[in-house]
């Protein structure tokens, strides 16, 4: 299963840099410091995330794919 993220950075000195949300997983939030460190942690949040609704009973498919898209303000 691909799961993609809505990659959106802020813009305030005081909040955590980039953020993200996954389609199709409401409440499945990512934020980190650096992009670098957002792509590396995606794959395991998404699985973690997956895994707990599962067990509470939601019927979610594993990761098998990570897409990013970079929102862009215009």
């Amino acid at each position: 299963m691909k799961y993609v993220l809505e990659i959106n950075e802020n813009e305030g000195p005081d909040e955590i840099r980039f953020w993200a949300t996954v389609q199709g997983l409401d409440g499945c939030f990512i934020a980190e410091e650096t992009l670098d460190e957002l792509f590396a942690s995606a794959p395991e949040v998404i699985r973690d995330f997956v895994e707990v609704g599962n067990e509470r009973g939601g019927s979610f498919a594993l990761p098998t794919e990570v897409e990013f898209r970079i929102c862009v303000k215009v």
